[in-house]
């Protein structure tokens, strides 16, 4: 007489198969993957603004540095000239006097509120770069 499948044939069995293992390796390597390759999008994107960023305070200091500290309009302007109309609305810009070692700089400070390509909801959708920027109050 016999009988079924005893438990030890039954697991020498089912660890000889290996259909389906692809699919379990990559169900546990896929998530590694793309965090890893968004990851990198995001990095790159965020230090491609941060460098914007610094583009448009240069801007801000080289109209101090041709018209004069006084005329916080032009360097604002310049600045924004920098940003697209929905770019602008996230801007803050703070333009100070500062004196160091007897000499008067203008100091130029911009805030962006960087949004993440990717929303993680509310508690984490993006941060805020700054680049600040000090030119000689003539």
């Amino acid at each position: 007489m016999r009988r079924g499948p005893t438990l030890r044939r039954a697991a020498g069995r089912l660890f000889r198969n290996h259909a389906g293992a692809a699919a379990l390796e990559f169900a546990i390597v896929a998530p590694l993957l793309f965090a890893s390759v968004l990851g990198t999008f995001e990095a790159g994107h965020a230090i491609y603004e941060q460098n914007h960023l610094g583009a448009a305070v240069a801007a801000g200091a080289r109209v101090v540095t041709v018209k004069g500290a006084a005329d916080d309009t032009a360097i604002r302007a310049a600045i924004e000239a920098k940003f697209s109309d929905a770019q602008q609305e996230k801007l803050a810009i703070t333009l100070t006097e500062e004196t160091i070692s007897g000499q008067t700089f203008k100091k130029i400070v911009v805030s962006y509120d960087y949004d993440l390509l990717v929303n993680f909801g509310h508690a984490f959708s993006g941060f805020a770069l700054t680049a600040t920027r000090y030119a000689p109050a003539l």
